[in-house]
């Protein structure tokens, strides 16, 4: 083979290995979406982003349940989901007695986990990413 196809070819497979990742990575960010309550008006910071296929695939031991949680009479039921319903139905912006306010309630949850879990973003600016 002639030298100008030997370089051609090497920048052809040069050009293919550092398009690949970033294919792959596309795809995981499009995966992703955001967490954006439309009951937060008066926002400080972006909506957070969140990999709901990512989170399902971890092996820390979480299900639906532990996000998607159903209590009745103040009990957690178990293997009862609340998928569907707004966080906001049961966790107000402006709460009552007894009630935990909605952005604790997104904080607590994520931020627990990945505290327990050693893994995941804990900053503000970590999940609330300016663009």
């Amino acid at each position: 083979m002639k030298r100008p196809a030997l370089i051609m070819m090497a920048l052809g497979l040069v050009a293919f290995a550092l398009s690949w990742p970033l294919g792959a990575a596309e795809k995981k960010q499009a995966a992703r979406s955001t967490l954006a309550d439309e009951a937060f008006t008066a926002k400080q910071r972006p909506p957070s982003v969140f990999g709901h296929d990512e989170h399902m695939e971890l092996e820390s031991g979480q299900d639906c349940y532990g996000c998607h949680h159903q209590y009745k009479d103040g009990k957690l039921v178990k293997e009862e989901s609340s998928d569907g319903t707004k966080c906001v139905e049961c966790h107000p912006v402006n709460p009552g007695k007894n009630q935990t306010r909605l952005l604790s309630a997104y904080h607590n949850l994520c931020k627990k986990c990945h505290e327990k879990e050693k893994k995941g973003p804990l900053a503000c600016g970590q999940c609330h990413v300016k663009k």
